[in-house]
């Protein structure tokens, strides 16, 4: 290796300037998810449209002319800088001016008051306390279905029946409806009692 070797505390602090530098004032439209007061007086929130999220932070004593809350559509004005600790970079809001509501709560409310009037939320039934064969739809290379498995090792050792799909990206409705038809059609005594549908963290 003929680069510097850099330990991980000074690739922070180097992306941090860099990150300082170039990005001293930026104006980002998005809608607001994910918002909290902190008692410190601080505001958290992410900053997402529908391919990307950034964290956002508002410092206490930032003048806001507006209660924040989720689904707004904002334009946030401010620089973004890099969290040192975690070497993860944020956006630094010194001004928000409201759009309305964002467009991804709209498709959100348009879908449940779809599924509202199609009865889908009157057909909930009770879960068995104790499952013996559960259905899992998820990623089988990320750590959720391994968290999973070991919890339920763990906790309540029982049946479990992965069905692999992308957690991310264009395939993911597809995928999903791929894995509920399979599941859908295995004859009773397959059939798990339980379906749950898993992914990490993340957009």
């Amino acid at each position: 290796m003929d680069s510097a070797v850099l330990t991980v505390t000074e690739l922070s602090v180097q992306l941090k300037h860099a990150l300082d530098a170039h990005f001293s004032q930026v104006i980002v439209q998005g809608e607001i998810s994910g918002y909290k007061q902190h008692v410190s007086g601080h505001h958290y929130f992410s900053l997402k449209d529908d391919k990307s999220v950034i964290d956002g932070v508002c410092w206490k004593g930032t003048s806001l002319k507006m209660v924040l809350k989720d689904g707004m559509q904002v334009l946030c004005q401010g620089r973004v800088s890099v969290y040192g600790a975690r070497s993860k970079y944020q956006l630094l809001v010194s001004h928000i001016q409201e759009q309305g509501k964002g467009v991804l709560l709209e498709q959100l409310e348009r879908l449940k008051a779809k599924l509202q009037l199609e009865g889908v939320f009157s057909q909930k039934r009770s879960l068995p306390l104790f499952p013996q064969h559960l259905g899992i739809l998820t990623s089988p290379t990320g750590a959720v279905i391994q968290d999973m498995l070991d919890r339920c090792k763990a906790r309540w050792p029982c049946r479990i029946t992965v069905f692999p799909i992308q957690v991310q990206g264009g395939r993911v409705t597809e995928d999903v409806l791929q894995g509920l038809r399979f599941f859908h059609a295995l004859c009773e005594e397959e059939r798990p009692e339980i379906l749950i549908i898993a992914r990490g963290g993340g957009v």
